[in-house]
Order: structure tokens, then C-alpha cells, then sequence
């Protein structure tokens, strides 16, 4: 992971995840896409992190899931149509944080 819950709360100023184990579950799922780009932890990498957890708690409350199990904490699985969907907002959150540093990489067609 790149950024912890407290980045989360005091510097990003998050306040849609309620606990630190949530963000820890959500925060593993998170960083494995920006990890496709890079290993480099700073603002920007933190703050994409933050987005797309959120983003990933969002659409769970939105009924994008089509299943749900809760083991250590949850998973879910998506329809097809809904996982391009969620990809496609995932590329916009990355293209908002780390396309400037690294448009060259191609974020929309590695994550396609």
C-alpha cells in the first residue's frame, strides 16, 4: 500500500472510510493498480490511492456487486458490464493522479 489510514484522514481528508481495517482491505485492492505504473510512494501516488479506494467502497454501496462473502472482510464479484464500467472509472482516477507523470506508460491501454 502506499499511503496508511492516517494519511487518509489527516492529509487526504478523507472521511468515506470509517475504520482502518476497511481501508487496509480496500487499500490492497487499490494499490495493485497503480502498481501496474509504479512503486514510487509520494503525493501523488497516496492521494490516487485514497481516490480509488473510495471509489471501490462507493461502487460497493452502489449495487455494483453481484455477489458478496465477508471471510477476513469482504470480497465481491462484478457483472460484466459493471467491471467495464468500474475499469474505465479506475483509468480516470489513474489519468487524474499519475497521468502527468506518467502518460508515457500508457495507463489507459495497460489497464484495459
Amino acid at each position: 500500500m502506499f499511503a496508511d489510514f492516517e494519511y487518509y484522514k489527516n492529509t487526504y481528508k478523507g472521511n468515506q472510510i470509517a475504520n482502518a481495517d476497511e481501508y487496509v482491505y480496500l487499500g490492497n485492492e487499490a494499490s495493485r493498480y497503480i502498481e501496474k505504473y509504479t512503486n514510487i510512494v509520494d503525493d501523488d501516488t497516496m492521494a490516487c490511492e485514497c481516490a480509488i479506494i473510495e471509489y471501490l467502497q462507493a461502487s460497493k454501496k452502489q449495487g455494483r456487486i453481484t455477489s458478496e462473502n465477508i471471510p477476513n472482510f469482504y470480497s465481491a464479484s462484478y457483472t460484466a458490464n459493471d467491471e467495464a464500467t468500474r475499469m474505465t472509472e479506475i483509468n480516470a482516477i489513474l489519468r487524474l493522479y499519475l497521468g502527468k507523470k506518467y502518460s508515457a506508460v500508457g495507463i489507459v491501454n495497460v489497464i484495459n
